[in-house]
């Protein structure tokens, strides 16, 4: 039976750093983005990436985005899958309000409240993104019309990120148990969401796209060609460029202001003893102060002056006036947009662009509202008009969503590298990154000596012929070979690469026995990472508080308390029979 949309719904996942939000396109066609926070009092469809875990309970959401008073809120995890600690620039870790640590060269969260034994415990990444991703999921399979539909999930991610990230995000969701989805850059994503205003673009005109999130800066050259299509020619990002960034440079503006109060110059001072109450008093101000300097910076996209909320600051009444001013948060902030300014320069320069060929610039992303960014692109791009997209928040999950109806062939896309096999001592191109996608190339291998029993075919992104020098995508086996002399076997093996860059590969032998495999990352690859991080998902002792107040995970009654009530009614049971028993012996004497 083929799928028709009465049999399934079309299920966009937008894993953001500092939001996350999920789009579904039923049978009307029309994307409609589900509210999942029902504790905001607006944008409830913006789920923030906050988890925080105290004894035997997970919270999520704004709810946890407000508790400063613990140490144990988590926040935006995308931001930490797949790195190590040498990966995060030490004014960032420095900004954290959490314990970080290293294990096996990953970052992992340290929560002291993870465990009824109130233990510190390890929480990867990925876990608790995925505590994010299952609320989303839970929303979704609340609403009656969908619960029974077929899903088909669409994923987004930075073109930023390396094929490691990538591989931790796939272990998102299957933590989630969503194992059959797809991946898609989130600037195509963005563009998928924008009909509306592909009338405006002229045939031939290039296009950039500036996806500015809370973490991540993306940038994507396209053009619009004759059959309707778009054409990708350049992707290009940083994840160092984002709206955090410009939070901690509020919070700097801050602490500098706050120096010069009376009684508070050094409140924002780190402790140099280690005692555990100084520890978390100084995580609850790091707590605070985060909170609002993210306020700060959304009111100065709209006003000139904001007055910072001390009162809420230092948890006191304060009789004081402290204002930032969008001139000082820009000057602050020189350096950040220096770096985003260079990463869109690159992006031209490396592929031949003209700054005044490029006729449109679209914003989208939660910090493309920020006048100083629409500022900056407008500098770069002195002939061109730049709009920011509506709703941009909202903008890459909308387009997400769309994929699977077909939108996405409005799109042509390019790989961002070249797709190579490892051949001998050599890494050969087998798709390049100049091919439009989707694409495919095919290659002839031979066997290499008598009697060969296996084949082994190693797959790589890169620009380099030595294959340490690339990025390594997958592997698959072809094994029981044929005992015959070397070259008589020959092997044809081929390589497809969709169009927003999924990898597949296929090799088979001429006699046409056929081994097929998907070689986007191979899960098994990080086996022992999964067993370890789904151990929290194995343990049912958490009750689940979503950002739903009203609702709680299922959990199940733990044996031990079972046996526990057992004991108490039987010792209930035998006090009432003694007493019976005594009762009696009084009446008969």
């Amino acid at each position: 039976m083929s799928d028709s949309m009465d049999n399934y719904i079309q299920v966009g996942i937008d894993i953001g750093t500092t939001k996350c939000c999920i789009c579904v396109v039923g049978q009307d066609g029309i994307p409609t983005v589900l509210e999942v926070d029902m504790t905001k009092l607006d944008h409830k469809e913006l789920l923030p990436s906050y988890v925080s875990f105290i004894p035997n309970q997970v919270i999520v959401g704004e709810a946890v985005k407000k508790m400063t008073q613990t140490s144990n809120v988590l926040y935006d995890p995308k931001r930490l899958l797949g790195l190590s600690l040498e990966e995060i620039p030490e004014d960032e870790k420095k900004s954290f309000t959490f314990d970080i640590d290293e294990i096996n060269n990953r970052i992992v969260y340290m929560v002291e409240n993870g465990n009824k034994n109130n233990e510190p415990e390890p929480f990867r990444p990925e876990e608790v993104t995925a505590f994010l991703v299952q609320t989303l999921f839970a929303k979704l399979e609340e609403i009656p019309e969908y619960r029974n539909k077929k899903k088909k999930y669409v994923v987004t991610h930075p073109v930023s990120f390396n094929e490691n990230q990538i591989n931790y995000a796939e272990m998102v969701m299957h933590l989630v148990g969503i194992t059959t989805f797809k991946f898609l850059p989130e600037p195509i994503a963005a563009l998928l969401s924008m009909k509306t205003m592909m009338s405006e673009i002229k045939v031939n005109e290039k296009v950039l796209v500036l996806d500015v999130g809370g973490g991540t800066l993306d940038v994507t050259i396209c053009s619009l060609k004759k059959s309707g299509y778009f054409e990708c020619e350049a992707c290009n990002g940083d994840f160092n460029v984002g709206g955090n960034a410009v939070d901690r440079a509020v919070s700097e503006l801050i602490i500098a202001k706050t120096a010069n109060i009376e009684d508070y110059s050094t409140y924002f001072s780190e402790p140099k003893r280690a005692l555990i109450t100084e520890k978390i008093a100084y995580q609850k101000k790091k707590a605070r102060l985060r909170v609002e300097s993210e306020r700060v910076k959304i009111l100065l996209s709209s006003n000139e002056v904001v007055e910072v909320n001390l009162s809420f600051l230092f948890d006191s009444t304060v009789g004081y006036v402290m204002e930032i001013s969008r001139a000082e948060m820009n000057e602050k902030c020189s350096d950040l947009f220096a770096k985003y300014v260079r990463c869109i320069k690159q992006t031209l320069i490396e592929n031949n662009v003209n700054s005044r060929g490029i006729k449109k610039v679209i914003m989208t992303g939660g910090a493309s509202e920020m006048i100083a960014l629409q500022d900056q692109a407008k500098l770069i791009f002195k002939e061109a008009a730049v709009f920011v997209v509506d709703t941009p928040e909202l903008a890459v999950v909308k387009g997400a969503s769309m994929y699977h109806k077909g939108d996405i062939q409005n799109v042509i896309n390019h790989s961002d590298e070249d797709i190579r096999v490892e051949i001998g001592s050599k890494c050969e191109v087998i798709v390049s990154k100049t091919d439009l996608l989707p694409a495919e190339g095919t290659k002839r291998v031979a066997t290499v000596v008598d009697g060969q029993k296996k084949a082994v075919f190693k797959i790589y992104k890169g620009d380099n012929s030595q294959a340490d020098f690339n990025t390594f995508v997958g592997e698959f086996v072809f094994d029981n070979i044929p005992i015959q002399k070397a070259g008589d076997v020959v092997f044809v093996l081929k390589i497809g690469v969709d169009t927003v860059g999924n990898i597949e590969a296929e090799a088979h032998m001429i006699n046409g026995r056929t081994e097929r495999i998907k070689a986007t990352v191979s899960f098994e690859k990080n086996k022992e990472d999964f067993i370890f991080t789904k151990r929290h998902f194995d343990y049912k002792a958490y009750n689940w508080i979503s950002a739903h107040p009203e609702e709680k995970r299922p959990s199940s009654v733990s044996s031990r308390f079972c046996w526990i009530l057992i004991f108490v009614l039987l010792n209930s049971l035998l006090v009432m029979y003694l007493i019976g028993v005594g009762q009696n012996r009084v009446f008969a004497s």
